[in-house]
C-alpha cells in the first residue's frame, strides 16, 4: 500500500515539475512574441510620424493653392490627417501591448 503512495506522490511531483518546465517555456515564448510585436509596432509608429512630417512639410512647402482647381496642398493634408489617424490607432494598440503580463499564463486543467 505505501509503495503505490509513494509511485503516486512521485508521479504527481515529476508531472508539477513537467508542468512548470512547460509554463516557464511559454512564458518565454510569451515574452518574444510581446517583443518581437513591440518591435513592428515602433517601427510602424516611426514610419507613420515621418509620413506625417513628410506630407505637411510638402504641403507647407507648396505654399496656398494657385487656382480652385488645385488641389495638391488639400491632398497632402488629407494624407497627413490619414496617417495621423492610423498613427493613433497604432499608439492605442502600442498601449494595449504595453499592459500585457509576459509572466501570467492562463492554465486550465
Amino acid at each position: 500500500m505505501t509503495f503505490f503512495i509513494i509511485k503516486e506522490i512521485f508521479y504527481n511531483v515529476l508531472k508539477c515539475r513537467h508542468i512548470n518546465i512547460v509554463m516557464e517555456g511559454k512564458i518565454k515564448l510569451k515574452q518574444r512574441i510581446i517583443e518581437c510585436c513591440r518591435k513592428i509596432h515602433l517601427d510602424t509608429i516611426e514610419h507613420l510620424t515621418s509620413e506625417i512630417d513628410e506630407h505637411q512639410q510638402s504641403a507647407n512647402d507648396y505654399g496656398l493653392p494657385k487656382d480652385r482647381y488645385d488641389s495638391f496642398r488639400s491632398q497632402m493634408l488629407r494624407r497627413r490627417d490619414m496617417y495621423a489617424q492610423q498613427l493613433h490607432k497604432a499608439n492605442q494598440e502600442m498601449s494595449a501591448l504595453e499592459r500585457i503580463d509576459p509572466n501570467d499564463i492562463f492554465v486550465s486543467f
